[in-house]
C-alpha cells in the first residue's frame, strides 16, 4: 500500500501499530536501520527515504535519496551509514545519508 508501519512490539494486549509512514508513490521493496536509528526504506518509485526514528515530528521522512532510474532491487546499509542499492537499470548506487 506504499507505506511503512512500526510497531511496538512490547504492548501486554498484543502488537500495536504506533506509525504509518507515507511518502512512495509506489510499492515498498525494502527496509534497513542506519546506526543513528534512522530508517531507510526503498521503493518501486525509484527513490530512498529517510524517516526520523522519534516519530515525533509531523514530517517524518527527512531526507529522499534519488538518482535511480528504475525500480530499487536490492538495498543495504552498511555499519557506517552509507546506503548501497542496486537497481534494474543496472546500476549500483553508494549514498552517505550524513552528506559528509
Amino acid at each position: 500500500d506504499k507505506t511503512l508501519k512500526v510497531w511496538d512490539l512490547d504492548q501486554k494486549q498484543g502488537q500495536e501499530c504506533i506509525a504509518t509512514l507515507k511518502g512512495h508513490s509506489k510499492d515498498v521493496r525494502h527496509v534497513s536501520i542506519l546506526p543513528d536509528g534512522r530508517v531507510v526504506s526503498a521503493s518501486d518509485d525509484g527513490s530512498q527515504k529517510i524517516w526520523d526514528p522519534t516519530w515525533a515530528s509531523g514530517d517524518m521522512c527527512v531526507a529522499t535519496l534519488k538518482g535511480r532510474g528504475s525500480w530499487v532491487r536490492c538495498m543495504v546499509s552498511t555499519p557506517k551509514g552509507w546506503v548501497i542499492s542496486n537497481s534494474y537499470d543496472k546500476t549500483l548506487q553508494v549514498c552517505n545519508p550524513y552528506g559528509s
